[in-house]
């Protein structure tokens, strides 16, 4: 019996994660969410212009990108606000770490102030 309960531990350690999820299995979008103080309006349009191809080469589509504002409880976003959507957390990710991004983020820190995160969304 131990030595059953021993080789039993031995595979499920050895086994990769993706070994035990099926292939097929949806994944789920991921979101990059920016919101935005602008601080040098001229310097936040060459970030804007930056930027854009840079979110197509990684797989990214804009759902949101600077459209109306309202709030209903906490803070509400004073400046513009930027939802990106990626084919999933992984690809979200390689787009914030990719030099381009870094080199583009170095504009938009002098153009504004920003908070950026990625939100993964529900598998379909």
């Amino acid at each position: 019996m131990i030595f059953a309960a021993a080789s039993l531990i031995a595979l499920l350690v050895v086994q990769p994660a993706s070994a035990a999820a099926p292939q097929d299995r949806p994944i789920a979008k991921a979101y990059v969410i920016g919101e935005f103080t602008v601080k040098n309006p001229v310097a936040y349009d060459r970030f804007k212009a930056t930027i854009g191809p840079v979110v197509k080469k990684y797989g990214g589509r804009y759902l949101v990108r600077n459209g109306r504002v309202g709030g209903f409880e906490g803070g509400v976003p004073t400046g513009p606000v930027v939802v990106i959507e990626f084919d999933n957390y992984v690809a979200a990710t390689a787009f914030e770490r990719s030099p381009e991004n870094r080199a583009a983020a170095a504009l938009r820190r002098r153009a504004s102030k920003s908070r950026i995160f990625i939100v993964e969304g529900l598998a379909p």
